[in-house]
């Protein structure tokens, strides 16, 4: 288990809990809601828009956007924590060795 890539999932939970309770507590300001809703999820918008999938994100719903957005957001980033993670634990073994890792 990775403790840094656990610990860049509890991050980015944390966000999106965080905008989500501003756009809850926005009431009778639907663009203040909106905007709050949408930052978690801005990035991966832009991106899949940029591949061409716009008009599938134009017909979901905020839960299903948040599932098909931010759920491959946490596999990646608990992907990059394991490989810092790995990363870490190479170069301190080949300091215990004495060998240098560009070797």
């Amino acid at each position: 288990m990775s403790k840094i890539g656990t610990a860049l999932c509890l991050t980015y939970l944390l966000a999106i809990l965080v905008c989500l309770g501003f756009a809850l507590t926005a009431h009778g300001d639907p663009k203040g809601q909106f905007v709050f809703a949408q930052i978690p999820i801005a990035l991966q918008g832009s991106f899949a828009v940029g591949l061409g999938f716009g008009p599938a994100l134009a017909r979901l719903s905020w839960p299903e956007a948040y599932l098909y957005l931010a759920g491959p957001t946490f596999v990646l980033l608990y992907a990059v924590g394991w490989v810092i993670t790995e990363t870490m634990r190479r170069l301190a073994s080949w300091r215990r060795n004495g060998r240098s890792p560009a070797a």
